[in-house]
């Protein structure tokens, strides 16, 4: 997936500047609740094309990888087995090799407050794209399976933020989201938060 990413990064940058606009974000990310259980938070990079808020109204498209890490080497899990009155309890272990996701996102900001040289804003995405998992789950004496592939999601994220123009090119900006979103294999509903600086820069001023 890394390889894919780079490749997406390449061409996202192509169409960025084709656009005149070019954002990077480094943000620090905190999965919540069984997510933020199971896997650490991480820091990482978006690229985004992001115009200047010419308006109060901007288009945000950005892509993001996120290579996640367990908390623990083993989780240990349960399978309750039962018979008529009676219940057997087996005690298993799952383990994560891999789990990761390339996120696309794409939106509107809204600057409620509006000046020339800052702003403050609100935005709304939708985000998609795909995760690849590598992960096993095994019973002492009953069972041993794994799974390996990648799977689709779906979800949304708001956010809100500042941006201060440096210059007519130039512009900095920090920001906090939060999103939720759907795994289609395993099937789980996942959240997170993250917090952000970035830069934007605009190749046609």
């Amino acid at each position: 997936m890394k390889s894919l990413f780079l490749t997406s990064c390449c061409l996202f940058f192509i169409i960025s500047l084709s656009f005149g606009q070019v954002g990077v974000r480094l943000f620090n990310y905190h999965p919540t609740g069984d997510f933020g259980f199971i896997m650490k938070p991480l820091t990482s990079l978006e690229v985004s094309y992001q115009g200047a808020f010419d308006s109060r109204l901007r288009t945000v498209i950005s892509l993001a990888y996120l290579n996640m890490k367990p908390r623990l080497d083993t989780f240990p899990v349960y399978l309750i087995e039962g018979s008529g009155s009676s219940t057997v309890i087996h005690q298993g272990a799952q383990t994560f090799n891999q789990y990761t996701l390339l996120q696309l996102a794409t939106g509107l900001d809204y600057a409620f407050i509006w000046k020339e040289k800052y702003s403050f804003y609100a935005g709304c995405d939708l985000i998609f794209g795909s995760v690849g998992t590598n992960y096993r789950v095994s019973y002492a004496g009953v069972s041993d399976s794994g799974s390996e592939g990648g799977s689709a999601f779906v979800g949304y994220r708001v956010r809100l933020g500042f941006e201060y123009e440096l210059t007519n090119q130039i512009g900095v900006f920090a920001n906090t989201t939060q999103s939720g979103f759907i795994v289609g294999k395993p099937r789980a509903l996942l959240g997170a938060i993250d917090i952000g600086v970035g830069m934007r820069y605009s190749f046609n001023k």
